[in-house]
């Protein structure tokens, strides 16, 4: 790993000495010398260092050497850029007061090389085998299942195992293949022997073979190959196993490959229990240690090496303190965690990815998209990273690391690498390199210590704020002269005027932000490459962006208010993302043939040749346009000639993916999907500023006005408006039409309508093969949904592809039915229904997995009785006082892990009838509900509950009744809960609990010393609980808390303050503490 960041690096260190440019900043410091010393080193370096990664893992002095080579060569690179910077301004000569600090940086890096070379790496000879990890893979485990299953056996006249590992050579595996088929050793080398044996072994035989570990992704190789087992009878099998995708894709059809998930809890657990106990007795002995046991091993995610090494590890403890212990570790902190299973993760993946994943946000800096898109889709392949859905088979949301990978990242980025929750803690700061800040709780904005100032050549700085700029000192951008790249998105208020003084920076994100402007300093940023500015829906105007000529990205989708294309922008040569807003300011005086981009690729492409000058409040702007990616046309409502529409020539633009098209409603520019807004031509409610052959409407004109909220003249121009059949997204908002056209879209994915408050029928959907998610909103006109909905074909399957379906304010809809004898919604996953009051049932969706019903008739409870895949509930203002048959709809929710409840304002109880079935509930959520007085949650059915949130229930007097049996509890947060005076004690056996959090509680005085017995609590939240007046003695014994706040406690807060108050000794062992001033008369 360390090969992968540093050779390279150190490559790009020897080719700048080298570079003339650089000679005259050699020649003024005179550092000739050293220069040479190191052109002679840096290439004998590469050996040892290739050398030293193999080790790393393992070898602690190997290790360290190479964080220290890694920070001098970064010291030397971040010398070399800011010379770089300040000799392209002329000013490299005030440079000479660091003098000092340059030759001694230049020392450290050739000090570091020679200590290097001086390892005996090289000459190694390490007696003992190779470790070998195939027993302990999850591929190795199925396929060996398969291979020795009794029927597979009668079902094959031969079988033949080839492990191929990543040495893929042809002649091998075929000379593998005939030994394990013969059970005599094969002596021959020529490949046309080997053919030959193998033709005759195989041709008269139904044969299974199998291909273990298989890594070559290239495509000739395989089909040199694939041919020679291609002699079989009829029913011959060829089982390849592979962490790659990309190799299921080329040997094979997407739908015969198996896609392993790890191994289930289950399995993980008896793989574990086998290593840490000594038989059943032992284990029956200890049933604490079970429990504990069954939370490490969620830590394995399923990775059978993982689950055997934590196993061992356990083998000897037998006290439960050693088992949370290591329950509340990170694992890449235990020394036999890392020695055992790091090496095999390493020998495994790192000879076929880039190093890069560990810090994933450098690609930005080498400026090469396809690269970057390909190290990502290995990685996601390989499954380093996993993809985030909101329920299975929904929409892809996002993407995250693996939790071993995040382990491995966190041990091979050692002190570069720093993760801040709640403070710095006794952290060393001086190698960092890459900074996370996370807020402290969720109400919080994260706070950046002071302390970090001393991290003097931080790289990365990623702020996650989910509102409110962080707390930080005023001064702490100009601290971080090296910075690369920072993450500042949600801030609230204005950026700090700091941030200008970064003149290395290369990335800076301030998307989702709320400020009005940016700093105008902003310009002199020269080194920025990507400014992403993604929805800063206030932003009304940028600093001119002329002198940052190197800028590669400048996002400003969603950026509604911004009235004129940035100054400047003729000069950024060098840009590839531009999404352009048609506005009615500036673009009379946007000449698309003054622009010199060398690598823009818009989404608005154009001609230059047919069109010079982009033309306000007309379609015929369009139709020489060559649109790609996304379009969006607002205010139609202003087109007064069909011919208009039809001039834009639509159904032409073979590379538009997305197609927007709004009727009035301002609004809608919220409501869509900002990407959307990458390109919107609006059609301005003035008189044309140029002449054209069709100007747009005068808003005062009657004719236009009537032709506006014409229905039938909407349908025409909607129907001249038909896109090309390759759009994959459409969004129609406003649309005053009675009825939608019958468009040939049958590569559609995505459909949104929005208050089309005319329709009186729904579209016919049903039909399009390839749609995932439908979004319809406020169509109140719909009183009944049937077969027209689905389409005429009875033998075709009716929203084969649809995963997620959302309909809102259908305030008139009161049937749903499904066609008789169809097979209708195959996939649905997610079903969200808001604002239909009058809906009393839906037709069956037996995939369901997430549904949400928001203030929606109670009777549809009813309908959940089939649902018996549902693992995620949600009625929001849908549960009333004596619901019909509301308790037998849950009944059958055996699968249920999720229940979200809230605004259900006339429920008055929550009873053991509703939800005490659910046993595999992990998470319950009741949220304001403020008729709510008791809840029964202590039936020994809910012993898989594992979060739990009570929040804003003013009439809730007590906590649920005997809640004893919640053992596997992790969080507790009780919330604006007025009536509530103390935790009861069922609680105390909630032995897992690892968060709780207390906030406005006013007659809540004290908390039970009883606390003491949560071993696994790391997390003490306590706010607006203004009459508590103590902790316990107990918390002292919280060994493994980590982090304690208190706020807006007064007679609390007083207490524990450091050194002087009464309870500061309880808590002085804590080492993130949040203790909020307190002024007391």
């Amino acid at each position: 790993m360390a090969e992968i960041i540093l050779a390279p690096l150190l490559q790009v260190i020897f080719d700048k000495i080298a570079d003339p440019v650089l000679q005259e900043f050699s020649d003024y410091f005179e550092l000739d010398d050293q220069f040479k010393k190191l052109q002679r080193i840096l290439p004998m370096a590469q050996a040892v260092i290739q050398d030293a990664e193999e080790r790393q893992a393992t070898d602690k002095a190997v290790r360290l050497w190479l964080s220290e080579l890694k920070d001098a060569t970064s010291r030397v690179e971040d010398l070399i850029e800011e010379f770089t910077y300040r000799q392209k301004g002329g000013r490299y000569k005030s440079y000479a007061v660091n003098f000092s600090k340059n030759r001694r940086v230049l020392d450290d890096l050739q000090e570091a090389l020679v200590e290097g070379l001086k390892l005996p790496l090289a000459e190694r000879n390490v007696a003992g085998r190779k470790l070998d990890t195939r027993e302990t893979s999850s591929f190795f485990v199925v396929s060996e299942m398969v291979y020795n299953d009794d029927e597979v056996k009668r079902c094959f006249d031969l079988r033949i195992w080839v492990y191929v590992s990543p040495d893929f050579k042809v002649k091998r595996i075929i000379k593998a293949a005939i030994e394990t088929a013969t059970g005599s050793k094969c002596d021959l080398e020529e490949l046309d022997a080997l053919q030959l044996i193998l033709w005759d072994i195989l041709h008269k035989r139904k044969f299974l073979l199998v291909l273990g570990d298989v890594w070559n992704e290239d495509e000739d190789e395989w089909d040199k190959l694939m041919p020679l087992f291609s002699y079989g009878f009829d029913g011959s099998r060829i089982l390849v196993t592979t962490r790659s995708q990309k190799i299921a894709m080329i040997i094979g059809p997407s739908n015969r490959a198996y896609h392993l998930k790890g191994l289930c809890e289950e399995d993980c657990w008896a793989l574990f229990r086998k290593r840490a106990f000594l038989d059943q007795l032992e284990e029956e002995n200890h049933p604490n240690l079970v429990v504990v046991g069954k939370e490490l091993v969620k830590k394995c995610r399923g990775l059978p090496l993982a689950a055997k090494v934590l196993g061992g590890l356990m083998r000897f403890k037998k006290e439960e303190t050693d088992w949370l212990h290591v329950q509340n570790s990170d694992l890449w902190n235990l020394r036999h965690y890392r020695h055992g299973v790091f090496p095999a993760l390493l020998e495994d993946y790192y000879p076929h990815v880039d190093g890069t994943w560990v810090y994933p946000l450098r690609w930005r800096k080498q400026g090469v998209g396809r690269y970057r898109e390909r190290v990502f889709n290995e990685l996601l392949w390989m499954s380093v990273f996993e993809e985030i859905k909101e329920c299975e088979g929904g929409p892809v949301r996002g993407y995250k690391t693996n939790e071993t990978f995040y382990n491995l990242a966190r041990f091979m980025g050692g002190k570069e690498l720093l993760v801040l929750e709640q403070g710095l803690g006794q952290n060393s700061v001086r190698q960092v390199r890459h900074a996370s800040v996370l807020p402290e709780y969720s109400y919080r904005p994260p706070l950046i210590p002071e302390a970090l100032c001393l991290s003097k050549h931080l790289r990365t700085l990623l702020v996650f704020s989910e509102g409110g700029l962080p707390t930080a000192p005023s001064h702490i951008f100009s601290s971080f002269v090296y910075l690369r790249v920072l993450k500042l998105s949600g801030c609230h208020t204005e950026l700090p005027a700091s941030v200008v003084e970064l003149s290395l920076l290369r990335y800076l994100d301030l998307s989702n932000s709320h400020f009005h402007s940016l700093p105008s300093g902003i310009s002199s940023l020269c080194s920025l490459q990507v400014l992403n500015l993604l929805g800063c829906y206030n932003l009304k105007f940028l600093p001119p962006l002329s002198r940052i000529t190197g800028l590669r990205h400048l996002e400003i989708s969603g950026c509604e208010a911004l009235t004129e294309i940035p100054y400047g922008i003729r000069n950024l040569v060098y840009l590839q993302t531009l999404p352009i807003y048609i506005v009615p300011k500036n673009l009379p005086q946007f000449r698309v043939k003054d622009l010199r981009f060398k690598n823009l690729q818009l989404n608005i492409q154009t001609d230059s040749h047919l069109i010079e000058k982009i033309e306000l409040g007309s379609l015929y702007e369009l139709q020489h346009l060559d649109l790609r990616g996304g379009l969006k046309i607002k205010h139609l409502e202003h087109v007064r000639d069909v011919e208009e529409a039809k001039a834009a020539n639509l159904i032409s633009k073979a590379h538009l993916n997305s197609l927007g098209l709004c009727w009035g409603h301002e609004g809608s520019d919220f409501i869509m999907n900002p990407a959307l807004g990458a390109n919107a031509a609006r059609f301005q409610e003035e008189k044309p500023l140029l002449p054209g052959p069709a100007g747009p409407s005068d808003p005062e004109d009657p004719e236009a006005c009537a032709s506006a909220s014409d229905p039938h003249f909407a349908a025409e121009t909607m129907a001249s408006l038909e896109p090309h059949k390759n759009l994959k997204n459409l969004f129609v908002v406003g649309y005053p039409g009675f009825k939608f056209p019958c468009w040939n879209l049958p590569n559609l994915i995505k459909v949104v309508l929005i208050n089309c408050e005319g329709c009186v029928d729904l579209p016919i959907l049903g039909h399009l093969p390839l749609l995932k998610s439908l979004h319809m909103e406020g169509m109140s006109k719909i009183t009944f949904i049937g077969e027209e909905f689905y389409g005429d074909d009875v033998t075709v399957i009716s929203f084969p592809s649809l995963q997620e379906l959302f309909m809102g304010d259908f305030a008139s809809l009161r049937e749903w039915s499904s066609p008789d004898g169809k097979e209708t919604f195959p996939k649905l996953s997610k079903l969200i229904l808001r604002n239909c009051q009058n809906l009393v049932s839906f037709p069956s969706f037996m995939p369901l997995k997430h549904l949400e019903l928001h203030n929606c008739n109670s009777a549809i409870l009813t309908c959940m009785e089939e649902l018996s895949q549902l693992t995620t509930l949600v009625p929001h203002h849908s549960l009333v006082r004596g619901a019909p048959n509301a308790a037998q709809g849950f009944q059958n929710l055996t699968g249920l892990e999720s229940l979200e409840i809230s605004d259900c304002h006339s429920l008055i109880t929550l009873s053991e009838k509703v939800i005490g079935h659910l046993r595999s509930l992990q998470t319950l959520s009741i949220e304001n509900c403020s008729s709510l007085t008791s809840i029964s949650i202590g039936s020994q059915h809910l012993t898989s509950l594992e979060y739990l949130a009570i929040m804003y229930c003013p009439s809730l007097a007590a906590f649920p009744d005997n809640p004893e049996h919640l053992s596997a509890l992790k969080s507790l947060a009780i919330i604006s809960c007025p009536l509530i005076e103390f935790l009861p004690d069922g609680i105390k056996h909630a032995i897992a609990l690892r968060s709780l959090e207390i906030r406005s509680c006013p007659r809540m005085t004290e908390l039970p010393e009883w606390l003491g017995n949560f071993a696994a609590l790391r997390t003490l939240a306590i706010s607006d609980c203004q009459n508590l007046k103590t902790l316990p003695i107990a918390i002292r014994r919280l060994s493994q808390l980590q982090h304690l706040s208190i706020q807006d406690c007064p007679r609390l807060q007083g207490r524990c303050q450091e050194d002087r108050g009464e309870d500061w000794w309880k808590i002085s062992h804590v080492p993130y503490r949040y203790i909020a001033t307190t002024n007391l008369d």
